[in-house]
């Protein structure tokens, strides 16, 4: 129902149904599922869109580290939460370079 209401340019219900597959991705499959990675990665999405960089940010890095922990060292969609994750990072942090970006981000996966 998410993808419906966002083809629709619904992105508040678009955002509530996500956050309910969210929900029950955590609760059933746990933090660091595959799915569940996808769907830290789909609320990321949908919260950029709106200009939330804040929040998108938060998933982009959940899914990440979700990522990371269950798929095999170079997976493209480990490979995607990273360009995406950096590519906000840039967004929100104009001027800071590519170093900046990797220091911060190894501070962030030993939390």
């Amino acid at each position: 129902m998410a993808l419906v209401f966002h083809a629709q340019g619904e992105h508040g219900k678009a955002l509530e149904y996500n956050a309910r597959a969210l929900a029950i991705c955590e609760e059933v499959l746990g933090l660091e599922h595959p799915n569940t990675a996808t769907t830290y990665n789909n609320m990321a999405m949908l919260f950029e869109e709106q200009g939330k960089h804040d929040e998108a940010f938060e998933f982009y890095l959940c899914a990440l580290k979700a990522r990371r922990a269950t798929l095999p060292e170079g997976h493209h969609y480990t490979r995607q939460s990273y360009e995406s994750l950096k590519s906000l990072y840039h967004k929100m942090n104009a001027g800071k370079s590519e170093a900046d970006f990797e220091s911060w981000l190894v501070r962030q996966l030993q939390q």
